[in-house]
């Protein structure tokens, strides 16, 4: 007989479990925060939206993309925070102490055409300009083409244009196009979405991005806790964790799944015994 405590199962427990979350969740992937900044950085020529209600984690999804992928170049407009807070912001994602001597020297760097460099070695530019028009946004990335290419071009967020309408949208495509590309647009959603949090929205919740034909790929990013949702209806633990459903493209109908450290934001790789509630030691069933 095999006996059961708070920290021992049954194999044939964990097993049934098991599959019943896998079916469950069997539309979902739980990849590391390299792997889809990866998979965004070889869509060149694409406009992938990120959309979400505020407070959810969008900022700190882009960093902790960058963080995790150091080799991939980006150009970061930050149309909400200054450089100097989303700096202080990435190294707390990065776990780097704040009073870093070289914080200093990265703040006060600036380039002639207000892009801020946080680390030649991770290869991040910002351009903190508030209210940017689409002509000064295409102008600073062909001078970052021509200068120090980069492959991926963050847009946080998107409201925050000057000219934020959806005839911005088709500008955008070709301006990906034509510097060789991804721009990753994060986006603000409608308030009717938090009257059904757990109902994935359509591109039309997407505040003045209602033109669907000029976005390659669209994503809801939910943090169910911030709705004081910890569990699903089968028990599995919902709290910290970011579910990021695909609306358009190559992952429509699947979601991603992350967790979120809590001390600083920083977006990790989900692990499925976590979420399952399932001690780690489990024993195997007797024998005939």
């Amino acid at each position: 007989m095999i006996m059961k405590s708070d920290s021992v199962i049954s194999f044939t427990d964990f097993a049934n479990h098991y599959n019943g979350f896998i079916s469950d969740y069997q539309d979902c992937f739980f990849p590391e925060p390299a792997e889809f900044m990866e998979y965004l950085s070889n869509c060149n020529g694409k406009v992938v939206v990120i959309g979400s209600r505020p407070g959810q984690g969008k900022t700190g999804l882009m960093l902790s993309l960058i963080k995790d992928y150091p080799e991939i170049p980006v150009l970061v407009f930050s149309l909400e925070l200054s450089s100097t807070q989303l700096i202080r912001m990435f190294l707390g994602v990065t776990g780097e102490i704040y009073a870093s001597p070289s914080l200093k020297q990265h703040i006060e760097h600036r380039l002639q055409d207000d892009r801020h460099l946080i680390d030649a070695r991770r290869n991040i530019s910002i351009c903190d300009k508030k209210k940017v028009p689409f002509e000064t946004f295409q102008s600073i990335v062909g001078r970052q083409q021509f200068e120090k290419p980069v492959k991926v071009v963050f847009i946080d967020y998107y409201q925050l244009l000057e000219d934020a309408t959806p005839d911005l949208l088709s500008k955008l495509k070709k301006c990906a196009e034509l510097y060789h590309v991804t721009i990753v647009i994060l986006s603000q959603l409608k308030r009717e979405i938090d009257e059904n949090p757990l109902e994935t929205p359509t591109i039309d919740s997407f505040s003045g991005l209602n033109n669907p034909d000029n976005i390659d790929e669209a994503y809801y990013l939910f943090k169910p806790d911030r709705y004081g949702i910890i569990q699903d209806d089968k028990g599995n633990c919902l709290e910290n964790l970011v579910m990021i459903s695909g609306l358009k493209g190559k992952f429509k109908e699947n979601k991603l799944i992350f967790q979120i450290n809590k001390e600083n934001g920083a977006f990790g790789k989900a692990e499925v015994l976590n979420i399952m509630n399932i001690p780690r030691n489990f024993t195997a069933p007797n024998g005939p």
